[in-house]
């Protein structure tokens, strides 16, 4: 368990966290030394109050739901919006990050010499000179080249500029003299891929450079809007404002082009892919109750229902909170709306009722970033996902420079009581429908972890497996799956369970058989699940050090967790690298906002 001090003296020592707010909430957890080269975890429950006595460190193997009447919960992105002022008052049409140059640039299609705008944190703006004074409609940054590219739907021969640093900019021939509405970057392909509402059968273009422009045919010739890359699909998408039954279109490569029909006939405006989820998601500006659709795979989709609807022309995934987050050019006090899963959608209020046309996600910032087409100096707003940060640390090792990964899980569920000296099939039934159906997690289980975990050392004879057999993200029973386990196994080792073939995540656990009979105690395994909410990789011998006054640390990553629901189970995995006494110490996390 994990013992609690007081927040009244934390916080006297922690006024310098960050300076633009101070620490909520910490909680510390005591850790009993352990040894070996395994996965092992604790809870860390208990609710931070003033004066409150440490209670006594222990492992705990049971899931402890409503453990946390408050824990470090900071302002969770999307949700709490800020006016920004704009470098200039110009109707901005596209926004970028780059995270090598920790910039947003955001471009306009109006404007005399400063259509393009800069920022390090979405807070202060600063004018650029654009290549020319087009219509620039869209950005996107490629790491490898180094460099933004912008598409504009006016000018001669010039409808391309680029930069490396958002500042410096140089006009680059397009294929065509087409409108030019959104551009992206493939990382697997080496390539910028942008698509028109104009055009005739040319209404694509690619670039492996952002220099020399190819046109591509494209599978219709429609008002191509968006478009967006998906790394394990290995394929690009793009959705479109016109067309009847064809509104989507799909490519491996950029070049080979086919269509898709979409969820509706809606004026489709902007498309991300989430690769937490393994799904597209569009939004539209037309349409009665289904402005919103999602896709697995660019090819079957599904319309889902928008928190309201408005105009809906900007959306965006941010992998470190696990959010889409839309914004709108119409509304009441509604022109933002989130999703954790892109179907369950929430209204959120944007700081101004302007008309928001796109948004970007800066992760090291944790900041969701949108830009207006109004013209209006408020014409930027920013919402920032606060973090708990490990704040200090004193751990010993017995192995000198011994590597070790830690993580920290929100542990769904879990359940004990089955046998190692059976062979037999064993009933096992545990679900996360609960955490599911609380917000925890996704019904479909495709963010959850499911580990094997032995409670007490023993050694099988020989090389052991255990084949599980569970329910998929579907909702079909009977998969089977088959796990390697140690021949000699320690308290609290961990065997992931990982989903078989193309599953891409296990919603329950209906039975598991081992191959080999241990020579151990009866009843000392079972399963857990958990959503992971973060990681950070440590070498032991660094952490010794770290016996310091209560400060931030400098000399080590800084945790990022993200904020966590009052009925949380907080636990903490350690994977250790080395022999002797692995862990023994403490640690505390604190809310940072």
């Amino acid at each position: 368990m994990g013992d609690i001090t007081s927040v009244t003296a934390m916080n006297s020592a922690l006024q310098n966290v960050r300076s633009q707010g101070g620490l909520s909430t910490f909680l510390k957890a005591s850790l009993t030394s352990v040894t070996g080269t395994y996965c092992s975890g604790w809870l860390m429950t208990g609710v931070p109050t003033a004066g409150a006595a440490p209670s006594t460190p222990a492992y705990c193997y049971q899931t402890t739901t409503g453990a946390l009447a408050t824990f470090v919960n900071p302002p969770q992105g999307g949700i709490t919006w800020t006016s920004r002022t704009s470098a200039s008052d110009n109707q901005w049409r596209g926004i970028a990050w780059s995270p090598s140059l920790g910039l947003f640039c955001a471009v306009a299609i109006t404007g005399t010499g400063n259509r393009v705008m800069t920022s390090p944190d979405g807070i202060t703006w600063t004018s650029r000179t654009s290549a020319a004074d087009n219509s620039w409609r869209a950005i996107a940054w490629s790491p490898s080249l180094n460099l933004f590219c912008a598409v504009s739907s006016t000018g001669s021969g010039n409808r391309v500029m680029t930069s490396p640093d958002g500042i410096t900019w140089t006009s680059r021939t397009s294929a065509a003299d087409n409108d030019w509405y959104a551009i992206a970057w493939s990382p697997t392909l080496s390539l910028f891929c942008a698509v028109a509402t104009s055009g005739t059968g040319d209404r694509v273009m690619t670039s492996p450079d952002g220099i020399t422009w190819t046109s591509r045919t494209s599978a219709a010739d429609n008002s191509w809007h968006a478009i967006a890359w998906s790394p394990s699909l290995g394929l690009f998408c793009a959705v479109s404002g016109s067309g009847t039954g064809n509104r989507v279109m799909t490519s491996p490569d950029g070049i080979t082009w086919t269509s898709r029909t979409s969820a509706a006939d809606n004026n489709w405006w902007s498309i991300a892919w989430s690769p937490a989820l393994s799904l597209f998601c569009a939004v539209s500006s037309t349409g009665t109750g289904n402005r919103v659709m999602t896709s697995p795979d660019g090819i079957t989709w599904t319309s889902r229902t928008s928190a309201a609807d408005n105009q809906w022309y900007g959306v965006e995934w941010a992998p470190e909170i696990g959010l889409f987050c839309a914004v709108s050019l119409t509304g009441t006090g509604n022109r933002v709306m989130t999703s954790p899963d892109g179907i369950t959608w929430t209204s959120r209020t944007s700081a101004v009722d302007n008309q928001w046309v796109a948004i970007a996600w800066a992760p090291s910032l944790r900041q969701f970033c949108a830009v207006d087409f109004s013209g209006t100096t408020n014409g930027v707003m920013t919402s920032e996902a606060g973090t708990n940060r490990l704040l200090q640390c004193s751990m010993s090792s017995g192995s000198s420079n011994a590597p070790s990964t830690w993580f920290f899980y929100d542990r769904l569920s879990h359940m004990g009581g089955l046998v190692v000296n059976s062979t037999n099939l064993q009933t096992v039934n545990l679900d996360i429908v609960t955490p599911a159906s609380n917000g925890r997690c996704l019904s479909t289980g495709v963010d959850v972890d499911w580990f094997l975990e032995f409670y007490t050392a023993g050694s099988f004879p020989q090389s052991a497996t255990a084949t599980i057999t569970y329910t998929n993200q579907a909702g079909t029973g009977g998969q089977t799956t088959t796990i390697s386990l140690a021949t000699t196994t320690i308290a609290s080792n961990l065997f992931r369970v990982v989903p078989s073939g193309t599953d891409t995540g296990i919603k329950s656990i209906q039975s598991v058989q081992l191959n080999q009979i241990m020579s151990s105690t009866a009843y000392n395994f079972g399963f857990t699940a958990g959503k992971l909410l973060c990681q950070q990789g440590y070498c032991l011998n660094q952490i010794t050090a770290q016996a310091v006054a209560l400060e931030p640390m400098t000399s080590m990553p800084m945790l990022c967790m993200p904020k966590v629901g009052t009925d949380a189970c907080i636990w903490w995995v350690c994977i250790a690298n080395g022999t002797g006494s692995v862990i023994d110490g403490y640690l505390i996390i604190g809310g940072v906002h």
